[in-house]
């Protein structure tokens, strides 16, 4: 089994220029299966929220042409179901991090294939401070 966390930088202007590896693990995930559980710290959340944003921080070569009328990232997270995909300090199109209601509410029609594929804990969106980040990492490992 692998897994596979990815873990921003702490410097936030790092975090912002580097968000596309979090996309390109999710995309990997999916069509992979070999990795069985991703921790993804940073990931933007959805690619509709870069539509919607005058300002992004994602480089122009990770904007796919009229992804939006196939899928979103959240839509994604569900096709990994079973496999396990924790999201971390999940952020707008501006590296600003969203509250987990906001996060609740993207990804609220994913956690049904999780249930219904049994892990129902396999996917899990976490808002935390650098502080309290190796006990969620530490949490993941044990889980996964």
């Amino acid at each position: 089994m692998y897994r596979l966390c990815i873990i921003s930088a702490e410097a936030p202007e790092l975090c912002k220029r580097n968000r596309g590896a979090a996309l390109a693990v999710l995309l990997a995930s999916v069509m992979d299966d070999r990795l069985q559980s991703i921790l993804l710290d940073g990931p933007i959340a959805s690619y509709r929220s870069i539509v919607e944003s005058r300002v992004n921080y994602l480089y122009v070569s990770w904007f796919l042409c009229g992804v939006l009328k196939h899928f979103d990232l959240p839509d994604l997270a569900g096709c990994l179901a079973p496999r396990w995909c924790w999201l971390l300090n999940s952020t707008d199109a501006r590296g600003e991090p969203l509250p987990e209601s906001q996060l609740a509410a993207l990804y609220e029609h994913a956690l049904p294939i999780f249930k219904q594929s049994g892990a129902s804990d396999g996917l899990q969106s976490k808002v935390c401070s650098e502080r309290g980040k190796s006990k969620i990492i530490e949490s993941w490992l044990q889980a996964s």
